[in-house]
């Protein structure tokens, strides 16, 4: 019977615990006015476990900025490509492992690396995506935001912008949207 309390009290304090690290998680960034808009156009090369609207949904994150997110039919309609590679993980230096790669017009997701280690689901490509997306926005790493922010250097459970990456983004640097949609060319940026 003593063991039985015990697991009990394991599992109540497991999930009070689970609780406090989720309460941690830094609140969503609500601009204070209404923001002037800026219409994304990218295209989704064809693929299999991506489609344009789960592509969409991560590009809208920064919709608090005043971005719009469009799908569009030909590469050469776009600011941005996004393209699925399967191959497996690879690393791009100090111990981490790239599951996207963003060049200026271009994010490349790598699902097979995904798959490997974080897992492939709708929830992964959201974060990773957004992530991407604020990349193609301009914006570097938010430095020693830990797990605080969407454009944190690692993963995290943030899949929305937080007041770290509204900061960030009011920072940024060239963006695609400074240039007419069009085949993709640029510098490589890996993260």
């Amino acid at each position: 019977m003593r063991s039985q309390s015990m697991r009990s009290l394991m599992i109540l304090m497991v999930a009070w615990l689970a609780g406090c690290a989720a309460a941690e998680l830094p609140k969503p960034y609500v601009a204070s006015e209404p923001v002037d808009g800026k219409e994304l156009k990218f295209y989704l090369e064809p693929s299999t476990g991506l489609d344009a609207e789960t592509v969409r949904s991560a590009c809208a994150v920064w919709a608090p900025e005043g971005v719009t997110c469009t799908a569009v039919a030909a590469v050469n309609e776009a600011h941005v490509l996004v393209r699925v590679n399967d191959a497996p993980c690879r690393e791009i230096g100090d111990d981490m492992l790239g599951l996207a790669t963003s060049t200026f017009g271009v994010i490349r997701v790598e699902a097979g690396c995904m798959r490997e280690t974080v897992g492939l689901d709708a929830g992964t490509y959201l974060r990773v995506l957004a992530h991407e997306f604020g990349h193609q926005l301009g914006i570097k790493h938010v430095p020693g935001s830990g797990e605080a922010a969407l454009m944190s250097p690692i993963l995290s459970e943030v899949w929305y912008m937080t007041d770290l990456d509204h900061r960030a983004y009011m920072d940024h640097g060239p963006s695609v949207l400074d240039y007419a949609p069009g085949p993709p060319t640029g510098t490589t940026t890996s993260e």
